[in-house]
C-alpha cells in the first residue's frame, strides 16, 4: 500500500542550489524587467500606458511565481 503521507527527503545541497538558482533567476528577471520600463518610458506612444500596465502585471505574476518557487522549496510533504 501507498502511505498516505508520504514524505521525500531533499539533501541540504539540492535545497540549496535551488534556493540559489530561483534567487539568481529573480535578479536576472528583474534586470530585464528593469530595463523593459526604462524603454517604454523612453519611447513615448499611443501604447505607452498599456506597456506599463502589462509590464506592472507581469511583474507582479512573476513575483507571485518566485515567491510560489520559494514556498515549494520549504514544503515538507
Amino acid at each position: 500500500m501507498i502511505d498516505q503521507e508520504m514524505k521525500m527527503e531533499v539533501p541540504a545541497q539540492v535545497r540549496e542550489f535551488a534556493e540559489k538558482s530561483v534567487d539568481q533567476a529573480e535578479k536576472a528577471i528583474s534586470s530585464f524587467m528593469e530595463s523593459a520600463s526604462k524603454s517604454v518610458a523612453k519611447v513615448p506612444g499611443p501604447m505607452t500606458d498599456v506597456a506599463k500596465q502589462a509590464l506592472a502585471i507581469t511583474e507582479t505574476n512573476l513575483k507571485a511565481s518566485f515567491e510560489h518557487a520559494r514556498n515549494l522549496m520549504k514544503a515538507k510533504t
